[in-house]
């Protein structure tokens, strides 16, 4: 294992307000980055102004079969990941991608020790500010009955296919940032 720090700087008030950052959403076989393997990455760069973001994203191959319940929550199978690449080929890219620029998730913590554990099996470092969009829509909009995410996209209307796949939620968890910036920045 390499002696690599990684640590995980969070943004907090008006910080979270950034011009560009990339939100980020993975899919895993299960809980724990150590007993388990990220299946899906997606990436949606931010800037603001832009007219169509940059996005990324990969199934992975996690080297050992996907528990049912994972594809009864996510649709990824077996046999969709065969043949795609390991996380020590996929990762790198996504690292290029997002480069230094603040990452936003939902859930930032879940996500961020997956994209570290793996971060160290290839040698390198995720330093990147975090914003994490969960506490946001807490802050924002501490009324509704809970803050899943699909209850957020119920809540706002956001229309998309299906959840829990990595690009569909890195684009829901933009637009919940968005209502969250609305509500509590007024922007």
């Amino acid at each position: 294992m390499s002696n690599v720090r990684v640590s995980n700087p969070r943004l907090k008030g008006r910080d979270v307000l950034q011009e560009k950052f990339v939100v980020v959403d993975l899919e895993t076989t299960g809980l724990s980055p150590r007993n388990n393997a990220i299946i899906e990455i997606g990436a949606v760069k931010f800037e603001a102004g832009a007219a169509e973001y940059a996005t990324m994203e990969a199934l992975i191959d996690p080297e050992v079969d996907i528990p049912g319940v994972i594809t009864g929550i996510n649709g990824i199978s077996n046999e969709m990941v065969e043949g795609c690449g390991v996380i020590e080929e996929e990762l790198p890219h996504f690292i290029e991608f997002f480069g230094d620029l603040p990452l936003a998730m939902f859930n930032a913590p879940f996500d961020m020790g997956f994209l570290r554990h793996n971060a160290l099996k290839i040698g390198a470092a995720i330093d990147n500010p975090v914003i994490d969009v969960l506490p946001l829509s807490r802050k924002a909009f501490p009324a509704l009955p809970n803050h899943k995410l699909t209850t957020l996209k119920a809540h706002f209307g956001i229309r998309v296919d299906q959840s829990h796949r990595a690009l569909v939620d890195c684009r829901t968890t933009l637009s919940v940032y968005g209502e969250c910036v609305r509500k509590l920045f007024g922007g």
